[in-house]
């Protein structure tokens, strides 16, 4: 969790203007960090541990919306 939090304010520590070509890059950079994240898991995972970290990011993402 220490670490999530180090990477939140990294990537959202400034203030930027929706649409921007800040905006842009950032978003293109996060997309293309996200791609090679879900490349290795396809790669190196079987199919249940995918399903097991498909179970785990769910979780994650609804706790957090509480």
């Amino acid at each position: 969790m220490e670490m999530f939090d180090e990477f939140l304010v990294q990537y959202n520590s400034e203030k930027i203007d929706r649409g921007s070509m800040k905006d842009r890059k950032r978003t293109s950079l996060i997309a293309v960090k996200i791609l090679g994240i879900c490349e290795k898991i396809n790669e190196e995972l079987q199919q249940k541990q995918k399903l097991y970290v498909l179970v785990q990011l769910m979780d994650f993402i609804y706790l957090e919306g509480r």
